[in-house]
């Protein structure tokens, strides 16, 4: 029985009531509560007990508590992460560059991140997919327009068109998951959500950048005291592959993505991101032991 029918069903029990709308906040799904509260009411106006919810419901903000740490999509993240890791292994391969000196990577690095942080976003809350769909097309349209447009670019020391597009293409994928999150309607309180979140995972996945260079540098430095130095596609494939998911692995510490960017939780600092780290960092420090 969905909720809408469990609203129904206890429209007479004010316990049952109650007891539906505290489940519903423990689960995180506080704003579906109060979309079927208020249909229910518009189909039954005569209850008594549905008008008094109606009342309580209507003015009110959106009643979504902050996601618990049982249904943040922490899996889901981390598949996605390793699916991006290995597209980026993929364009770091050094025999792939623009005229002779240039990587791929380079360009490419920001519209993947883009679009696999889209995916999150959009497996989290389906709302999202039509929106996420144009928009990851017209990125990828883009991508496609750099990529001809690159090699037959003016000549001139440096490439200076090539960096041109490498330092644009980070603005258009930011902007690209923006118009995924809050749409292109006027919605000043949103944006600013949007952005005041974005930098707070920002923060949070620099230092899970800085936390994982250091991991690997002294995991580096412990195998070459034994002469073990793994090849240049191994390194390769590790360091992408913890690029591609330490920045979802933030997206998912400090930002719910079943709500909009209004309704997020600004009342957590730095605390989560520190116990996240920790949490990640502690079997991957464990098991280079073990391999040492």
């Amino acid at each position: 029985m969905n909720l809408s029918d469990q609203i129904r069903k206890a429209s007479d029990n004010p316990e049952g009531l109650e007891r539906l709308y505290h489940d519903a906040l423990e689960a995180g799904s506080g704003d579906s509560f109060q979309e079927n509260m208020l249909a229910a009411y518009r189909e039954r106006p005569e209850n008594v007990l549905l008008a008094a919810w109606y009342h309580r419901l209507e003015s009110s903000e959106p009643i979504s508590q902050p996601v618990t740490e049982a249904h943040r999509p922490w899996a889901r993240a981390i598949l996605i992460g390793l699916l991006t890791g290995l597209a980026l292994w993929a364009v770091s391969d050094p025999d792939l560059v623009l005229l002779g000196e240039f990587p791929y990577l380079a360009l490419l690095w920001s519209p993947i991140a883009a679009v696999s942080a889209m995916v999150l976003l959009v497996w989290s809350d389906p709302r999202r997919l039509q929106r996420a769909i144009l928009v990851s097309a017209a990125l990828v349209a883009v991508c496609i327009y750099v990529l001809i447009l690159a090699p037959i670019g003016p000549s001139v020391p440096g490439q200076n068109h090539l960096i041109l597009m490498a330092l644009h293409l980070p603005v258009l994928a930011f902007a690209a998951v923006g118009v995924t999150l809050v749409g292109v309607q006027e919605n000043p309180p949103n944006r600013f959500a949007f952005l005041s979140k974005s930098l707070e995972i920002f923060v949070a996945a620099g230092l899970f950048g800085i936390t994982g260079m250091i991991t690997l540098q002294i995991s580096a430095g412990m195998f070459e005291t034994q002469g073990l130095v793994p090849p240049e596609w191994a390194i390769r494939l590790i360091a992408c592959l913890a690029a591609g998911s330490l920045p979802l692995l933030a997206i998912v510490t400090v930002y719910d993505p079943t709500v909009e960017p209004l309704q997020q939780d600004f009342g957590t600092g730095l605390s989560r991101v520190i116990a996240t780290i920790l949490n990640v960092v502690l079997p991957v420090v464990c098991g280079i032991m073990i391999l040492y």
